[in-house]
């Protein structure tokens, strides 16, 4: 007799590495004048918040860049009209997730004359290792439900002939992101309010913040063998 079977399973992981995307903006009147602004912004970022933070600038990935005209619409002629360039530079960095390095991220980046966007996602790095553990649990359920149906029938479970799974091609990160608008955190803060904010920031993060774990699901299909 065969019985086919699922199973499925689903553990939860503590986050332990931080991807941080950034975004390098820069608007000027002329195409040169953008790129050597927006080179700038990058290499301040690079020379006070990376080094700073003990970071090689190999683990400064840069996975979009471009200079684009600008148009802008005007209401009152009804037509659109160039406004310049825009530097465009999109990037990320990665590394073990510890809350003391996030809040000294936040507090050099804050300092810069022209900062980035940047948007922190938490993860974990031996996600296989994860989605072992939880395929192992899927496995068992799956064989106890046949040992079940097997019982049922009078029969005894023999071999599980196949297993089928879905492949691993879901991004998994913990759903817990922020990004520096959501402190306040922003470009046009007063050097007082950034101060008293990145204090606050500090203090909160410290005390409070715990990312969130990030749940790994899993489901298999088998074919048991019984007689």
């Amino acid at each position: 007799m065969d019985i086919i079977v699922s199973g499925s399973a689903s553990q939860k992981f503590k986050p332990d590495e931080v991807t941080i995307n950034l975004t390098f903006l820069v608007h000027e009147k002329t195409y040169e004048k953008a790129l050597e602004e927006g080179a700038k912004c990058v290499d301040e970022f690079i020379k006070m918040a990376l080094e700073k933070l003990e970071m090689s600038k190999e683990c400064f990935k840069t996975s979009r860049f471009y200079v684009s005209e600008v148009n802008r619409y005007n209401p009152t002629t009804q037509k659109r009209v160039f406004d310049g360039y825009s530097f465009n530079q999109y990037s990320y960095i990665k590394f073990d997730y510890d809350v003391k390095i996030v809040t000294k991220f936040m507090d050099l980046v804050s300092s810069l004359k022209n900062p980035p966007n940047y948007v922190l996602n938490f993860n974990i790095k031996d996600m296989d290792r994860c989605k072992n553990i939880v395929l192992a649990e899927a496995y068992n359920k799956a064989k106890e439900k046949a040992e079940v149906i097997a019982l049922a029938s009078g029969k005894k479970l023999i071999d599980c002939l196949k297993v089928d799974f879905k492949p691993f091609t879901e991004h998994l990160i913990s759903d817990t992101s922020f990004r520096n608008t959501d402190f306040g955190l922003g470009t046009n803060m007063e050097k007082t309010s950034i101060g008293k904010a990145k204090q606050s920031l500090a203090d909160t993060l410290e005390r409070n913040f715990t990312p969130e774990d990030v749940c790994v699901k899993e489901t298999i299909y088998c074919l048991w063998t019984a007689e």
